[in-house]
């Protein structure tokens, strides 16, 4: 019988087996034929036992190969994880078959062995890529992709963070279609450390506002908000001091997210120096086309360079460069840019902007615009005009509702910027508060423009004209908002109207008119639009 070869001991001792082969296979390996005088029996019973527990071995030995392999570890040392990664998979792709072990390995089993190396080489390859991509901008340690060091709290408010922007950040979307969370604003905040303490600080203040009722632009009362805008400053000043880092791509990243937090629950004279200091930057950088190496902080940067106020509500600000049609150059910005990708990107900061004006307004006027008899009954019959218009398509009259609600809305900011100058006196005893004002020029109105939208909003341009030329900024303003917000997707489009009637038509008690679950309110509608 022909059985493999075997060592030597003492029980065996006294056989005699020939040392050369008697004959070779089909792949010239040697066969040995072992010639056995007496208990043959027991020699075949050894020699099998010994085939298989040798056969285990091998098959326990790539078993646990394949874990070392693939394990993961949480926090390992820079210096050492690439190293013994990379020795992981050295190790994997160099299993070769011992030639001392093929008298017992099929072919079969030895194909089964290399697969498996080479998919043991793979897994760490593919793991890589996969991360790498999803977080191109930021660090490439799959294991510590955040710029500082986790704990609870931070676990916590990137949670609510994530929560906030659900859609954008988890919608089924295409990989194609542009996203702006997932696809500019994640990436960077998770590129530096100012950033990401910036974006706490917001994520902790948000999260004061929906417990405690805290007033965005008033400043905010929450100590967590506060330590971590403080953290984000204390390491943007350390670059500021530093001449390879002052001028660094995160340091512009950090100083935008600073700026994005002071808009919404700081104040606006920290606004406008953190705003002052942004552009010294870019001059100092040498324009805006200079950041052209990291298309998401181009992007980010020349959007905030649109603004001289922190308030999209404010004519002040220059939004014309993304009212033009997609795809131009824009000779201000001084860049080749998708004007898509820069409508996205307003529209987050637009929604925002309309929590802020309905958390200020309901200070002042808590039953929405109920003290003003004939504007009430203006936006009640925009709201009417928007109940019946069910056809859900762009139209003449979705643009002319939009026209009219932003032309409301930029009284009201200018309304609530003159009780914040003038604090001991109540808008409604201001002698220049705009509200108060139109809603006297309303009741003499003709009766056209009480029963139609199209009536009332010929009206209001007529009544913006009696200002002047500052009227007339106010006019162009309000239609380069509305082409921008025409050229958004249909469940932004609506949303932003529910949002605007929900402020404006508000009735005693603060009942609203729609139901926050239908994306009728700044926080409701941005987590479940999908940003374009």
């Amino acid at each position: 019988m022909s059985l493999p070869k075997i060592p030597e001991d003492d029980s065996l001792s006294q056989r005699r087996a020939s040392t050369s082969p008697s004959w070779s296979d089909d792949n010239g390996q040697p066969r040995f034929i072992f010639v056995l005088e007496k208990n043959q029996p027991e020699t075949r019973t050894h020699a099998m036992r010994t085939h298989w527990q040798e056969r285990r071995k091998r098959k326990t030995e790539i078993r646990l190969s394949d874990q070392t392999t693939r394990l993961l570890r949480a926090k390992p040392e820079k210096s050492n994880s690439s190293m013994s990664t990379q020795k992981r998979v050295q190790d994997s792709r160099s299993y070769t078959v011992d030639s001392r072990d093929t008298n017992s390995t099929t072919p079969q089993e030895i194909g089964q062995i290399v697969d498996a190396s080479r998919v043991l080489a793979g897994i760490p390859t593919q793991f890589l890529t996969g991360i790498n991509y999803a977080l191109s901008s930021s660090r490439l340690d799959p294991f510590d992709v955040f710029p500082v060091t986790l704990t609870t709290e931070h676990h916590k408010l990137i949670n609510h963070w994530l929560v906030t922007h659900a859609t954008m950040m988890f919608g089924k979307m295409p990989a194609s279609e542009f996203n702006p969370m997932r696809d500019v604003w994640f990436p960077l905040d998770l590129s530096n450390a100012a950033s990401f303490n910036a974006i706490m600080a917001h994520s902790a203040a948000h999260l004061a506002y929906l417990y405690s009722g805290t007033a965005p632009t008033c400043g905010t009362n929450s100590s967590q908000a506060l330590k971590y805008k403080a953290n984000a400053i204390l390491i943007l000043r350390e670059w500021m001091n530093d001449p390879e880092k002052s001028l660094s791509n995160d340091a512009f990243a950090g100083t935008v997210r600073l700026l994005t937090f002071e808009r919404y629950w700081g104040a606006e004279e920290e606004w406008k120096i953190h705003r002052g200091g942004l552009q010294r930057m870019i001059e100092a950088r040498g324009g805006l086309h200079e950041l052209h190496s990291d298309w998401r902080l181009e992007l980010v940067v020349g959007l905030v360079s649109l603004m001289s106020e922190p308030s999209w509500f404010s004519p002040a600000n220059n939004i014309s460069s993304i009212t033009c049609p997609d795809f131009l150059r824009n000779a201000m910005l001084g860049m080749d840019f998708d004007i898509k990708h820069m409508r996205s990107i307003w529209l987050i900061s637009f929604i925002q902007d309309i929590r802020n004006l309905m958390s200020m307004s309901s200070h002042l006027y808590g039953n929405g615009l109920t003290k003003f008899p004939a504007l009430h009954d203006a936006v009640l019959l925009i709201l009417s005009d928007f109940k019946t218009d069910t056809d859900f398509s762009s139209s003449l009259m979705d643009y002319d509702r939009l026209e009219l609600l932003f032309s409301i809305s930029i009284m009201m900011q200018e309304s609530i910027s003159l009780s914040y100058i003038h604090p001991t006196h109540s808008p409604l005893t201001t002698k220049d508060d705009t509200l108060q004002l139109l809603d006297i020029s309303l009741l003499a109105a003709p009766e056209a423009s009480k029963t139609s939208v199209h009536a009332l909003l010929s009206f209001l341009r007529t009544y913006f004209l009696e200002f002047g030329l500052s009227g007339v900024h106010k006019i162009e303003y309000v239609m380069q908002m509305t082409e921008i917000v025409t050229h958004l997707s249909l469940e932004a489009h609506r949303g932003i109207e529910k949002c605007l009637l929900n402020m404006f038509c508000r009735m005693k008690n603060a009942v609203m008119v729609f139901h926050p679950d239908e994306g009728a309110t700044p926080d409701s509608l941005l987590s479940f639009v999908h940003g374009q």
